[in-house]
């Protein structure tokens, strides 16, 4: 009955350490990327940062290409 008492306890004890654990990094990452964002806005410019930089970058690269193209 005591090792039942103590496995039971023990697994308690690891999902909520595990919970806060998960929790805490998943806090890290979102404060990571928010603090990043907004340096780079702050350093940038908004024209110059968006949350999909990159995708509009190539996005536009590839319109003015095919408008180039029809041209």
């Amino acid at each position: 009955v005591l090792v039942k008492l103590r496995k039971e306890s023990m697994t308690e004890i690891l999902t909520d350490t595990a919970l806060r654990q998960l929790t805490q990094m998943f806090l890290a990452i979102i404060f990571f990327y928010a603090s990043e964002y907004i340096l780079a806005r702050a350093i940038h410019g908004p024209s110059m940062s968006s949350v999909d930089t990159k995708k509009e970058k190539s996005r536009q690269e590839s319109l003015s290409k095919a408008k180039a193209k029809s041209l």
